[in-house]
């Protein structure tokens, strides 16, 4: 048995008509796999600049705290009740950071176009440390003010000011 060029060229075409469109599934799905994984990096570069943004305040509320009351005062003016004692005064630096700081862990746990590589039981279970943080100072009367400050000023995420509505006007336990 001799195999012509004809049967060689029919081979090759018929193997180039079942490889082509194999090579063209595996080429998009690894444009997909390399589009997933420039996501996640942005994702998590996203994460790391909120971080380390918030992270470069962390010696200035360490100041703050130690700061004498007529500067905090100053700072925070519309922020405090003036009748607060000194060591109040001090209390709500730390409070208000925080809030500051369960925020933004929240908006990260909550928004979920930010891959964090958890599962939703792992961001449930992380979503749900930060809650009972912020559930021990619902009786609080520095937290309460902090958290009065975040609806009267709007400035923090609409997934904190849902958790805190929980929290402080629903009285969930």
């Amino acid at each position: 048995m001799t195999i012509s060029v004809h049967d060689v060229v029919d081979m090759a075409q018929a193997l180039g008509s079942i490889v082509t469109p194999i090579t063209i599934l595996l080429a998009l799905r690894q444009l997909r796999l390399g589009r997933q994984q420039i996501q996640k990096q942005s994702d998590t570069a996203a994460v790391n600049f909120v971080l380390t943004a918030e992270g470069q305040f962390d010696g200035m509320v360490e100041a703050f705290a130690s700061a004498s009351p007529a500067v905090i005062k100053r700072a925070y003016f519309a922020e405090i009740d003036e009748s607060w004692t000194d060591d109040e005064l001090r209390a709500f630096v730390y409070i208000r950071r925080l809030f500051g700081h369960i925020s933004r862990m929240i908006f990260i746990i909550k928004n979920p176009s930010i891959d964090i590589g958890f599962s939703d039981d792992d961001r449930k279970k992380l979503f749900d440390d930060w809650e009972n943080t912020l559930r021990k100072y619902k009786d609080n009367h520095i937290m309460r003010r902090v958290y009065d400050n975040a609806v009267r000023f709007q400035d923090y995420n609409d997934y904190m000011m849902a958790l805190c509505r929980d929290v402080f006007v629903s009285g969930n336990n």
